[in-house]
């Protein structure tokens, strides 16, 4: 990145350092409240049959009888596991004696016999879907529409009775474009066009059974918990939170980390730990798209420190993803044995409950922010200025500003003196999930609960801060095969609650440093965070016609983030549907919300795509 020094002072030269660190530090602000909110938008996962990618659909061929397929809908599951890890722990029926409903708990499927088999046995499948988003209101400085296509495969290979091999892979490609300023809009030639393929490696692992042993390495997810949209207890494994449209793509929200799960179960209750060698952050959207952190709408981030402009004016924007990653930290936990992760998890099962309470000791995926003063100062006449990152004239900035000139020549004297003038690194966190379900009849009733002491958060004011915070979501379900037709209806209440910062416990807990200034607003969350999730998911009886809608609405900041997809199934490989998502909330400028921040973006979608 060039730079420019007025006179060859070390004060010029340490503002123009400052220029090149804003990106970095825009980058970070609302970090603290993406975790939970990506986890409550998931409501892609109420699945029927055996799609591993969370999109709903029939298994096997559709085809022109007018029978609805009884045998190709034999379950309904719901929960966090999109691919199908969890084996069922127990069948009831709903009242009319032949309606079977069937839950997933926090067992894996491959806890059992992997098919009693004596190795050979290969099972492959795959699925391919490509959806088409068009924006349904054109503004300027937006994308118009957004095509974003994805391939998963999967492998499982049974070695033996008692071991198996899964390989599980996807291929994900993105391209979306602007409103033309001249010529026709044909959707195809949109101007200021981005793209970004990924090749990512899924659920990978291999598999060993002896007794009541169970031993599982490899590239993993382990859900602990029992709700299936908001998910308190997913406190191990990072989120892919670059997509925040409801029902978007059936992209699971989860990411595979490599680790290694020892499981013992007797026969009412069972122990599991795991172990995570080395950190892997979330992937988050920092500038590039119309739901990044950075965004003109952000009034903390797109007045004040206009990312964009930047980006346009030093990175090519085939580079957007590749940097990506290195703005949301100056800092990640290299891979020493210091810095593994571990859990352990207890399960039992008593007057036809299910009990489980884990403890996990990670990393905060939220990185903790630190700011010299001068600098946030210099970083303020900066925004305030506004023509300096436009042209980068430090001569003409410096005499608009003169104050800014003995705020620089303070951070020359920091950086000699070894001081950091900016620190963004992840710390320690620890977890206790608790959860509890049961069926009453044909409604499922689950609640998980997670308690962080030391949990970061980042203030308005883009100050970091940590605090004891509580996590806890209560769900009911309802399964039912009407006909041989599923249908699946799930509600979940949530709240997060950061205890005050003078309370007794975070006095307890967090360290005077780490609890950051007096009277700063949490950013996105405030008070605490309180609404609901629901998932409503049904093959109507016209036209094998399958529904899905799901939404979150948070009560505290008044905000709604709604999405559907009424699609068909033709044939195993291949199905087409149509859908959209909204976001409505308050304006940014009188409360930040994610609903109001991309109030912009509602779309409607086209989709095509099958099994194979």
């Amino acid at each position: 990145m060039p730079t420019t020094a007025v006179g060859g002072c070390d004060a010029c030269r340490a503002s123009s350092r400052v220029r090149s660190l804003t990106s970095i530090l825009v980058a970070l602000c609302f970090l603290s409240a993406s975790g939970p909110i990506y986890a409550e938008e998931d409501v892609e996962t109420i699945t029927h049959g055996s799609n591993s990618n969370g999109e709903a659909s029939s298994d096997g061929d559709a085809d022109d009888s007018d029978s609805s397929g009884d045998e190709n809908v034999d379950t309904i599951t719901h929960g966090s596991d999109d691919d199908s890890r969890q084996t069922s722990s127990e069948e009831e029926t709903g009242g009319d004696g032949d309606v079977e409903i069937i839950s997933h708990d926090a067992s894996s499927d491959d806890e059992a016999s992997p098919g009693g088999s004596s190795g050979g046995e290969v099972d492959f499948r795959g699925s391919w879907g490509t959806t088409t988003g068009i924006d349904t209101r054109w503004q300027s400085n937006e994308d118009v529409v957004e095509w974003s296509s994805r391939v998963d495969l999967g492998l499982e290979y049974d070695l033996s009775s008692t071991s198996r091999v899964v390989l599980e892979g996807d291929f994900q490609h993105w391209v979306a474009g602007q409103e033309r300023s001249e010529g026709p809009n044909l959707l195809v030639n949109a101007a200021d066009p981005r793209a970004s393929f990924e090749a990512r490696l899924g659920e990978s692992y291999v598999l060993w059974r002896s007794d009541r042993w169970t031993l599982r390495a490899g590239h993993l997810v382990t859900a602990w918990g029992s709700t299936s949209l908001v998910r308190p207890g997913d406190v191990i494994n990072p989120v892919d939170g670059r997509d925040l449209s409801v029902m978007g793509g059936g992209q699971s929200r989860t990411l595979p980390q490599l680790a290694a799960e020892v499981g013992y179960v007797a026969s009412d209750w069972s122990l599991e730990a795991v172990v995570v060698p080395f950190f892997k952050p979330n992937r988050l959207t920092v500038f590039g798209r119309d739901t990044a952190i950075a965004t003109p709408q952000n009034p903390l981030i797109g007045d004040q420190l206009p990312i964009t402009s930047l980006v346009d004016r030093f990175l090519d924007r085939s580079r957007y993803e590749e940097v990506q990653p290195l703005l949301q930290s100056t800092s990640v936990p290299d891979e020493r044995p210091k810095n593994i992760s571990a859990g352990l998890r207890a399960t039992a099962t008593a007057w036809n409950t299910d009990l489980g309470l884990g403890y996990y000791f990670g990393w905060d995926r939220t990185p903790f922010l630190s700011i010299d003063e001068d600098l946030r100062s210099l970083l303020g006449l900066v925004a305030e200025d506004g023509q300096v990152l436009r042209d980068f004239d430090l001569t003409g900035f410096f005499s608009r500003n003169p104050e800014a000139l003995e705020l620089a020549n303070n951070l020359g004297e920091t950086q000699q003196q070894g001081g950091s003038l900016v620190s963004s690194e992840y710390r320690r966190r620890h977890s206790l999930v608790a959860n509890v379900s049961r069926y009453i009849g044909p409604v499922g009733v689950r609640a998980d609960v997670t308690v962080s002491p030391e949990k970061t958060f980042v203030t308005e004011e883009l100050e970091a801060t940590r605090r004891t915070a509580v996590f806890g979501a209560l769900g009911l379900s309802y399964e039912r095969l009407i006909d041989g037709r599923p249908l699946a209806i799930t509600l979940e209440g949530y709240g997060l609650r950061p205890l005050p910062r003078e309370s007794s416990v975070n006095q307890w807990f967090v360290s005077d440093d780490e609890l950051g200034p007096e009277g700063g607003e949490l950013a996105l969350i405030g008070e605490g965070l309180y609404g609901v999730a629901a998932a409503v998911q049904w093959r109507l009886p016209i036209w094998k016609l399958d529904l899905q809608i799901g939404g979150v609405a948070n009560v505290s900041s008044g905000d709604v983030i709604l999405g559907g997809r009424l699609q068909r199934q033709w044939r195993s490989w291949l199905r087409t549907g149509i859908g959209g998502v909204v976001y409505e909330g308050p304006p940014p400028e009188e409360r930040l919300s994610l609903g109001g921040l991309y109030d912009r973006n509602d779309q409607i979608q086209l989709t095509v795509g099958g099994d194979f």
